[in-house]
C-alpha cells in the first residue's frame, strides 16, 4: 500500500476537523427541515394512519397497501402510544432522530471499518438534499438506510473478528434492516456475498459459511410476508409499468443530482474510481500470500458496491414499479459508504481527496438549504381556508384521489367533499378500491351529479387540484383492462380529470383560481379554484 507522508499526522487532524464541521452542517439542515416541513404529505399520512389502526391484526392485514415491512409501522405505533403523536411537529421529531441515526451510522461505519473519518460519505450523501428531505420524512427510507449501512460495517467486523457475539449482533442488525425495507435484502446479499467470497479466497471456509448463515437468517425473517405480498399483486399491478432503464436512470439522477445535475457526474466518478481501486486490490490480494487488512477491506467494499448496484437493479426489475428519487436512498448510502472506505485508504491522495470533499460539501450544503426549508404540503392550509370560506351547501372536490388522504387528515369543516373518483376509504392509499373504480365506465358520474346539483342550487364548487379546462372532449374509456393501457392506473386518472374538466367548461359559468403558493414541495402544492354558475 501507499507509504504515509511526513505530513500525514497534520492532514489526519484536518480531516477530523473537516468531518466534524460537515457533521454540524448536516445537523443544521436536519433542524431546518424539522422547523419548516410543516404538515404531513400524503405518503406520511398514510404511514401514520396505517401504524395507528385499532389493532395489530388491522395493521398486518393492511400492511401490503404500503411499501414496507413491519418495523417502521411498529416504530410509529410505539411513538404515538407514548403520547408523542398528538401533533405534526411531534411526529416530525421521529424524522430528526432518524436523520441523526443516519449520520451516526455513517460515523459508526468509519469506526468499525478502521479508517479515516467518513469525509466523503458525509459530503456526498449526508449533505445531499434528497437524503435530508426523504430521510427525515415519516417513511422508512431513512431508518432503512441507516440500518443497512450499519449491517455493512458489522459484516466487515465479523470478517475481521468472527466471534459468536459479533455473529449475533450482525444477524440482529441484518434482520432489522430487511424488516425495515424489502430492498435491503438485496444490499445485504451483496455485502454478504462480497465478504464470503473474500473469506473463500483466503480459504477460510468456516468464516464464509458463517457469513452466508447470517444473511440467511435475515432472509428467512421475510418469509411471513410472502403470502401477503402475493395477495397484494392483485392491486399493485395498477402501478406496474415494467422495467425501463432510461426511466430508472432519470429518477436515480434526480436523487443523486438533486438539485444540481452536475452532482450526477461526481457520484458516477466517485463510484467508478472506488470500484476500480477496489478491483486492483483484489488482484493484488489474489497474488499475495499475506492477507493485508487494507487490501481485504477495500476489496470487500468494492465487491459490496458493485454487487449492491446489481442487486438493487434486480430488485427494481422484479418489482416492475415506477420509482421515485427517494427510493434510491438506501443504494445511495450503501454506495457512498463503500466508496468512502476505499478512497480513504489512498494515503498519497489524501490532500487532494480532502480538498475535493470540502468543495463537494460546500456545494451540497448551499444547494440543500432552500430544499429543506420547503413545506411538504399546502393541503393543510387549504383545509383551514375552506373551513372558513366554504359554505355548508357548497361542495369540495379533490383531484386526484390520492390527495384525499392528506385532505381528510386536516379538513374539519362542515362542507361535504369527495375525491375523483369517490372512494369509501381514504385512510391509506387503497389501490384495491381504485381498481374497482377502473372497472366502471362511469366512475366519476357521482361526482359530476353532485357538482351539477350544487351549481344549479346557486352554490359553489371548490376544486382542489388541476384539471384540463381547454374544452377538448375527453377520450372514450372502457372498463379496465379493455383499454390500450390495460391495468395501469395513471391513464385512468388522466381521463377522469379530462372528463371532469370538460364537464366544467361546458356547464360552469365562472371560475376564480387562487394564486399558486410558493415555498411548497412541488409534489403536493395543490391548486384551488372556486367554481360557480350553471348553464
Amino acid at each position: 500500500m501507499d507509504t504515509p507522508s511526513p505530513r500525514s499526522g497534520f492532514v489526519r487532524q484536518i480531516e477530523w476537523i473537516a468531518a466534524a464541521g460537515i457533521t454540524l452542517a448536516v445537523f443544521h439542515l436536519h433542524t431546518l427541515f424539522l422547523r419548516h416541513a410543516g404538515a404531513l404529505w400524503r405518503d406520511e399520512v398514510s404511514s401514520v394512519n396505517l401504524a395507528t389502526l385499532p389493532g395489530w391484526r388491522d395493521v398486518w392485514s393492511m400492511l401490503t397497501h404500503d411499501s414496507f415491512p413491519l418495523l417502521w409501522s411498529l416504530l410509529l405505533r410505539v411513538w404515538t402510544a407514548m403520547g408523542l403523536g398528538d401533533s405534526d411537529f411531534h411526529l416530525r421529531w421521529i424524522g430528526l432522530l432518524v436523520g441523526a441515526a443516519l449520520v451516526g451510522a455513517i460515523w459508526m461505519a468509519g469506526l468499525l471499518m478502521r479508517s479515516a473519518p467518513p469525509l466523503l460519505a458525509l459530503a456526498l450523501f449526508a449533505l445531499n438534499a434528497t437524503t435530508i428531505s426523504a430521510g427525515d420524512s415519516l417513511r422508512a427510507y431513512g431508518l432503512g438506510t441507516a440500518l443497512i449501512i450499519l449491517t455493512l460495517a458489522l459484516i466487515w467486523r465479523f470478517y475481521e473478528n468472527p466471534t459468536a457475539r459479533n455473529a449475533i449482533v450482525t444477524g440482529l442488525m441484518a434482520t432489522l434492516s430487511v424488516q425495515c425495507l424489502y430492498q435491503n435484502a438485496f444490499l445485504l446479499l451483496a455485502a454478504g456475498l462480497s465478504a464470503a467470497s473474500l473469506a473463500a479466497l483466503q480459504r477460510q471456509w468456516k468464516k464464509a459459511a458463517s457469513i452466508i448463515a447470517i444473511g440467511a437468517v435475515a432472509g428467512f425473517s421475510l418469509l411471513p410476508y410472502l403470502a401477503e405480498i402475493s395477495r397484494s399483486q392483485n392491486w399493485w399491478m395498477l402501478e406496474k409499468s415494467g422495467f425501463h432503464p432510461a426511466q430508472l436512470w432519470m429518477r436515480a439522477s434526480q436523487a443523486i443530482g438533486f438539485p444540481r445535475p452536475w452532482f450526477n457526474i461526481v457520484w458516477i466518478a466517485v463510484a467508478a474510481f472506488a470500484a476500480g481501486i477496489g478491483g486492483l486490490q483484489l488482484w493484488r490480494l489474489s497474488k499475495s500470500e499475506r492477507d493485508s487488512n487494507d487490501q481485504a477491506m477495500m476489496t470487500f467494499a468494492a465487491g459490496s458496491l458493485l454487487l449492491g448496484l446489481i442487486g438493487f437493479i434486480l430488485f427494481l426489475k422484479i418489482a416492475g414499479l415506477p420509482t421515485q428519487p427517494w427510493y434510491y436512498l438506501p443504494l445511495m448510502g450503501f454506495t457512498a459508504v463503500c466508496a468512502d472506505r476505499i478512497i480513504s485508504k489512498m494515503r498519497r491522495a489524501r490532500v487532494a481527496v480532502l480538498v475535493i470533499t470540502m468543495l463537494i460539501a460546500a456545494a451540497s450544503y448551499r444547494a440543500a438549504l432552500p430544499i429543506v426549508q420547503q413545506r411538504q404540503t399546502n393541503l393543510d392550509l387549504l383545509a383551514t381556508r375552506l373551513s372558513a370560506d366554504a359554505g355548508p351547501n357548497d361542495l369540495i372536490v379533490v383531484n386526484n384521489w390520492y390527495c384525499g388522504v392528506t385532505f381528510q387528515r386536516y379538513y374539519h369543516g362542515t362542507t361535504p367533499w369527495l375525491t375523483v373518483p369517490p372512494l369509501s376509504d381514504l385512510t391509506i392509499h387503497r389501490y384495491d378500491l381504485i381498481k374497482a373504480e377502473m372497472q366502471k365506465t362511469n366512475a366519476i358520474d357521482p361526482v359530476l351529479a353532485k357538482i351539477e346539483a350544487t351549481l344549479r342550487a346557486g352554490n359553489r364548487v371548490w376544486l382542489l387540484g388541476r384539471v384540463p379546462l381547454d374544452g377538448n372532449p375527453p377520450p372514450a374509456i372502457q372498463a379496465a383492462p379493455n383499454n390500450p393501457w390495460g391495468w395501469l392506473v395513471f391513464p385512468y386518472t388522466q381521463v377522469w380529470a379530462a372528463e371532469f374538466g370538460y364537464f366544467l367548461t361546458r356547464h360552469a359559468t365562472g371560475a376564480q383560481p387562487a394564486p399558486v403558493m410558493t415555498g411548497i414541495n412541488p409534489l403536493e402544492n395543490v391548486e384551488v379554484a372556486s367554481i360557480s354558475g350553471w348553464r
